[in-house]
């Protein structure tokens, strides 16, 4: 089982960036669906993914990405995807995921989404 660190700060106004590293496996993505549980309880539907140190991201984990788009838009939210690796913005294009999540390389483009 891959190790993930999930980490949350708080930027702009009401926006949560989650920097996310290590590999998004079934196993992990589970971990992520119970963080963004919490988030989506408090009412916190803006959310930046810092995918910039993710190493590996199976279908599991680009679900849970779809799935809080979802959820978000439907809260009158939105997901921007940050500065992904190169091997996380390879899947991402190929499933087709940056076609309807945007996604940018600084963080300040990313706050500006919203």
């Amino acid at each position: 089982m891959a190790k993930i660190i999930i980490e949350n700060t708080v930027v702009g106004n009401n926006i949560n960036m989650i920097a996310i590293k290590g590999s998004l496996d079934a196993h992990a993505s589970e971990e992520l669906r119970k963080f963004l549980s919490k988030l989506y309880e408090n009412k916190k539907y803006n959310l930046i993914y810092d995918l910039s140190n993710i190493e590996y991201i199976s279908s599991a984990g680009v679900a849970v990405i779809l799935d809080s788009y979802n959820t978000a838009t439907d809260n009158n939210g939105n997901i921007v995807i940050l500065n992904p690796s190169k091997m996380a913005k390879d899947v991402l294009n190929m499933i087709g995921v940056t076609q309807i999540v945007q996604c940018v390389n600084t963080k300040e483009e990313a706050v500006k989404l919203f």
